[in-house]
């Protein structure tokens, strides 16, 4: 009696053994696989964040084909001459190719200058172009080295809406509104085809 109950005692622990390692073995085995699939995917979002780093910094880096435009200097002697009248200002601007190679003056439309004229608290009292409707045509003007291109206007004494300005300092500045190109067609940056000078009108 006693022997079978210790085989039976013996068989009992046995079995509890066997399905105790077992379970250990299942849970190992799901732990595991669990470190294995956070692993997985902790490499997976590793790759993508060193990924999109390397995109940053790349397009950082990453120098664009812009044609840059460089200020030149030398290109043009410009010269703006200013005379009172009884009624008017005679404005007179010249602007001489002093690059030593031809320039092409391009223009977008009908307008070929612009003058501005500031009072002596530097205000803008009147501009030539406002209100006027120029053609859209496009023309060139080729300039060899020592050619001159002129301009002449008047100015009235008076602001945009026609009122009479009182007499005082007063700064012209004028413009010529065309692009600048060398003979090989690239685009020249100047301001040299700009010019400003004071006058006093009570003189």
């Amino acid at each position: 009696m006693k022997k079978q109950i210790w085989k039976n005692f013996l068989i009992i622990l046995i079995v509890t053994s066997i399905t105790s390692a077992c379970s250990q073995g299942l849970a190992t085995e799901s732990k595991n696989g669990n470190q294995a699939v956070e692993s997985e995917e902790g490499n997976v979002k590793k790759d993508i964040v060193n990924k999109l780093t390397l995109n940053k910094t790349s397009l950082k880096d990453k120098k664009f084909n812009k044609n840059e435009i460089k200020l030149e200097e030398g290109t043009f002697q410009p010269t703006l001459q200013l005379s009172k009248t009884d009624h008017a200002i005679a404005i007179d601007f010249t602007a001489e190719n002093t690059s030593g190679n031809p320039i092409t003056l391009s223009f977008t439309s009908g307008q070929e200058y612009d003058f501005l004229v500031y009072n002596g608290n530097n205000e803008l009292v009147y501009q030539w172009s406002k209100g006027r409707m120029f053609l859209q045509v496009i023309k060139e003007v080729t300039l060899e080295n020592g050619d001159k291109i002129n301009y002449k206007n008047t100015w009235n004494f008076v602001d945009n809406e026609g009122n009479v300005l009182p007499d005082g300092e007063y700064r012209i500045e004028f413009t010529v509104t065309a692009q600048v190109k060398s003979a090989e067609g690239k685009t020249i940056k100047t301001n040299e085809l700009t010019a400003a000078t004071e006058i006093n009108t009570k003189k």
